[in-house]
Formats: structure tokens, sequence, C-alpha cells
């Protein structure tokens, strides 16, 4: 499970950071007795993350696929403050025997 939290919190963190562009951003763990849910999150609310299929020659364009297929459950919410709209996440569930495959 540790190296599928590695490579799904880079993903997220990297989307954030190479297309949202904003100056900070967060991180939220939360760890039950068989689970552990991580949402990464922003305040860009123009950009929103979306899986696509990219040709077989770009070097980027599979993080999100990455994530689906690593964790248990993935997606993204929209993070509200009261009534005010104010960011989004994307979030992934991971458990034991989801294994990382090619």
């Amino acid at each position: 499970m540790i190296d599928n939290a590695r490579v799904c919190v880079s993903d997220a963190v990297t989307n954030v950071v190479r297309h949202a562009r904003v100056p900070v951003l967060a991180v939220e763990v939360t760890v039950g007795a068989e689970h552990v849910v991580v949402a990464v999150r922003d305040d860009d609310l123009r950009r929103l993350p979306w899986p696509r299929r990219p040709r077989a020659d770009e070097e980027g364009g599979r993080g999100l696929m990455l994530v689906r297929r690593l964790s248990h459950a993935s997606g993204v919410t929209w993070v509200w403050d009261g009534l005010d709209l104010v960011g989004k996440q994307v979030w992934f569930e991971l458990r034991e025997g989801v294994a990382l495959s090619a």
C-alpha cells in the first residue's frame, strides 16, 4: 500500500503544481483500520482534473489513470466554505490487496 500511496500522492500533487499553478495546496490523510484516504486540495476553480488517453509518444497524461488503477476508489469533489465554493480536491482510497500492476 505504501508504494501505491507514493505513486498516487506524487501524481495528484504534480497535477496541481503543473496545471492549477496555485501558490498553496493541501494534502489530507485519513487512516482507518483497513484503508487510507488521501485528498489533495487546491483553490483553482477554473481547471478541473480529468483523465485523458495520451498518445503512446506523450511523456505525461497518465497520472489520473494511474490513481484510478492503483486505488480502491477515487474521485474529485468540490470544497465549500458555507455557501461559498472555495476549491476542489482529488481524493483516493487505498486498501490492502490492491497492488501496483503494469
